[in-house]
């Protein structure tokens, strides 16, 4: 929280230019893309946006994981670029990972819905926080909507007042991701509670290879 890019107000969006030179050296990395923020608020325009993007594809030796509660945008982003060639919808650079946040069922079907029409190589969803027996509220359903993501994170809610979340909660999405052969990723419990061993698991998926699509 040091870093002098995170002073001032957070309901104020703000691009910084200059982090599209920043070079990541040594080997192959995982970046967690705006960890602060969401790249597809309605502030931030599709074209800093776009130089986000070429940057992912002029660097393929890294994996940019990209996570939004707005999946709405991103898929209007991906038609944007996607009228440049033709394409009702473009293809993602590799190495760009796409994911959403569903804390709760409620917010489950229509932002799963969004991104399964995108074309990416890894299609994952945040449950950080859970805020709910997610799994339980329609099994059949939750079961169907996970079956289209490639990763699966979840963990509670941190801070002063973090709202509770029953570990049970994690270990029934968990079992369905188990069924689903799907990699879990369990980040953490509230007020620095310890996490259960058999919550103790990060999984990482393994990108599929997306082929370009045609005009």
């Amino acid at each position: 929280m040091g870093n002098k890019k995170y002073k001032g107000l957070f309901n104020i969006p703000r691009c910084w230019p200059d982090e599209l030179d920043r070079k990541f050296a040594g080997k192959s990395k995982k970046i967690f893309v705006n960890s602060m923020s969401d790249i597809f608020h309605k502030d931030i325009p599709f074209e800093f946006i776009k130089k986000v993007w070429d940057y992912i594809s002029q660097n393929p030796q890294h994996f940019f994981q990209i996570l939004t509660k707005r999946p709405g945008r991103m898929f209007e982003f991906s038609q944007w670029v996607g009228d440049e060639d033709g394409t009702a919808t473009e293809t993602w650079p590799q190495n760009a990972w796409l994911g959403i946040t569903a804390e709760n069922w409620n917010e489950l079907p229509h932002r799963s819905w969004y991104l399964n029409e995108l074309h990416a190589a890894v299609k994952f969803i945040s449950m950080e926080p859970l805020l709910d027996d997610i799994s339980q509220r329609n099994p059949k359903d939750f079961k169907y909507y996970l079956s289209h993501f490639d990763w699966v994170i979840v963990g509670a809610e941190t801070g002063p007042k973090a709202r509770f979340m029953d570990p049970q909660w994690a270990r029934n999405v968990r079992d369905v991701c188990r069924d689903l052969k799907i990699p879990f990723f369990f980040k953490k419990m509230s007020n620095n509670q310890p996490v259960p061993d058999d919550l103790m698991i990060r999984e990482f998926p393994e990108p599929r290879k997306l082929q370009k699509r045609s005009a």
